[in-house]
């Protein structure tokens, strides 16, 4: 039901690869509200994972409504349960899970923590499961239908890289809140300014660069979207770093490279997104953007 939400969502707002005449009968909050009354509203050792993954999207059709409430709601039952069953430790999940089940837990908790560090870095809020205490492997195993045939179809390497600069992002969160702190610290007797004692460009954007360089090219210029999902999927990790790596001028025109259809269908939280990833990498870059520029940016907007 919490998958019907969020596909009515998109489909009523338009967030599709191509434009969908919605029926007046479709109604996305019925399918919503029939998915948050099935979620238990606590968690323990006996909340199957399935909730977990439907919580998840809940999450994100709460993002796509604008429902900051109900985001925070299901962001907060989703971190309890995170810490009462130790899902943020491989160490504790159960023993007798098969490989696939090992790999969808991967893939859920770190779309889970790039959600929680993107509502971060728009609503202001703290990081709730930072990397560094995450004792989670990226998600590792290729599709079934992955042959060497097809092999410029692999898209997870573009999606683990996404986690790399969400990583990156919440490092930078941190290091910018800190700077703009006004609360005084006169009287702790511990200082862990050694902590934030590093140049961001050369330990966080400068390893990103590197590691963008070296991406193939189906990450870096996304085709157009086609009948093949997956290169679509690998159109989305594209529009995806684009989104969240490039910056300044490089973000510009590499904006205006990515297909209408993944924009479209990325929705109004890529946008937010960039503003206040813009925001933060300004502090950094201390560069202003002559007027011209402003005026393409807005087109491409």
């Amino acid at each position: 039901m919490s998958m019907c939400a969020l596909s009515s969502y998109r489909i009523t707002t338009g967030a599709t690869f191509s434009a969908r005449k919605a029926s007046q009968n479709l109604d996305p909050n019925l399918y919503l509200n029939e998915a948050v009354a099935a979620i238990p509203g606590t968690f323990g050792e006996s909340l199957e994972f399935e909730y977990l993954q439907a919580i998840g999207i809940v999450c994100l059709t709460a993002r796509e409504c604008g429902d900051a409430s109900l985001l925070q709601q299901f962001l907060g039952l989703y971190h309890g349960a995170l810490a009462e069953q130790g899902f943020y430790d491989e160490r504790r999940w159960p023993g007798d899970i098969s490989t696939i089940e090992r790999e969808e837990r991967r893939r859920l908790y770190w779309h889970m923590y790039r959600l929680e560090v993107h509502t971060s870095l728009v609503l202001g809020h703290a990081v709730r499961c930072p990397e560094l205490q995450s004792a989670v492997a990226y998600p590792m195993i290729p599709d079934q239908d992955h042959t060497e045939s097809v092999v410029d179809m692999e898209w997870l390497s573009g999606w683990n890289f996404i986690t790399d600069i969400y990583r990156g992002i919440e490092h930078l969160i941190t290091y910018f809140k800190n700077h703009r702190m006004t609360v005084s610290q006169e009287n702790r007797s511990l200082s862990t300014a050694f902590l934030l004692d590093y140049d961001p460009r050369e330990k966080i954007l400068a390893p990103l660069a590197t590691a963008f360089q070296n991406l193939p090219g189906r990450f870096k210029r996304a085709r157009r979207a086609s009948r093949d999902v997956r290169q679509n999927r690998c159109g989305f990790q594209t529009a995806n770093i684009i989104a969240t790596y490039q910056t300044a001028l490089e973000l510009i025109e590499e904006i205006s490279a990515i297909p209408l259809e993944y924009m479209r269908a990325m929705g109004l939280a890529m946008l937010q997104e960039l503003s206040g990833l813009g925001h933060i990498l300004s502090s950094f870059i201390k560069k202003s953007l002559p007027k011209s520029d402003y005026q393409h940016l807005r087109t491409v907007m």
